[in-house]
This record gives C-alpha cells, sequence and structure tokens, in this order.
C-alpha cells in the first residue's frame, strides 16, 4: 500500500508540475510574438535586445517544460503522454510559424490577432485533453469542463 501511494505521489507531483507551466509557456509564446512583431515593424532600437530577452525566456519554458516531459513516461498513462505530444505539436508549430516568413506576411495583412486567437484556442483545447487525461490517470472523476472544452474560471491560463 505504502509503495503505491509513493508512486501515485509522484505521478501527481510531476502532473502538478507539468500542467502549472503550460500558462507560462503559453504566455511567453505570446510574448515572442508580439516581440518579433515589433522588430519586423522596427518600432524602436531596443526591439531586437526585447527579442533577445523573450527568446531567452521561452527557452527557459520549454526547457521547465521538457524536464518533466523526459520522465513522464515512467509514470503517465500513453493516453497522457498523446495529450503532451499534442501540446508540445502547437507550441513547435507556433514557433516555427513565429521564426518564419509567414509572421510577416499575417502581421502586414493585419491578420496577426486571428491567427494568435486560433493558436490560442488550439493550445488551450490541447491543455484541456492532458487535464482530463492527468485526471482520469490519477483516478479522479471527469469535471463537466472535459466534456464542454471549458476550463474553471481561475486556471491561470491565458486565451
Amino acid at each position: 500500500m505504502w509503495d503505491r501511494q509513493r508512486r501515485w505521489d509522484t505521478k501527481k507531483e510531476l502532473y502538478v508540475k507539468i500542467y502549472s507551466s503550460l500558462p507560462k509557456l503559453h504566455a511567453q509564446l505570446i510574448n515572442f510574438t508580439e516581440a518579433r512583431k515589433a522588430v519586423a515593424a522596427q518600432v524602436t532600437s531596443n526591439d531586437s535586445a526585447l527579442l533577445t530577452e523573450t527568446l531567452n525566456q521561452l527557452r527557459r519554458s520549454f526547457d521547465e517544460f521538457g524536464d518533466v516531459g523526459f520522465v513522464a513516461p515512467l509514470f503517465f498513462s500513453d493516453v497522457a503522454l498523446a495529450r503532451i505530444a499534442d501540446i508540445q505539436a502547437q507550441a513547435a508549430r507556433w514557433t516555427a510559424f513565429l521564426t518564419g516568413d509567414d509572421l510577416l506576411t499575417v502581421a502586414r495583412k493585419g491578420e496577426l490577432e486571428a491567427v494568435k486567437a486560433e493558436f490560442s484556442r488550439h493550445f488551450h483545447d490541447a491543455i484541456i485533453a492532458f487535464s482530463a487525461a492527468a485526471r482520469d490517470d490519477l483516478g479522479f472523476l471527469a469535471l463537466p469542463h472535459s466534456q464542454t472544452g471549458q476550463l474553471p474560471p481561475d486556471n491561470g491560463i491565458m486565451v
């Protein structure tokens, strides 16, 4: 019994750690978007330094997410691991968009806010799916938002 409880506690701690890193990762992705847009528009001479600092913060957020993700296969269910992969895929697609020429094209067309909102919606949906898988893996009943796709108001996820 004690051994089983210890494994469950470790699994729960890892789930909490990875889940709590997601709002920061999302915020850093959005911050990098704004910094990249400012550099493209050449608003001020400080924008390059801002872009570098924002990129460093984004890397730290990816590292924090990745550190937990590295040990997750030891503890998480296959479904939860697949949901983590979905989150990573969303972040990777957005990062590729931010570092490519598509960002500049979309920004020039004035469509960046709509594209950013679409990314946030997909990222949010991936988080909802992950939280449902985590709850199931930990043996908790599904919350009503798991079916509706709505997060509780105090979740800290910025969309």
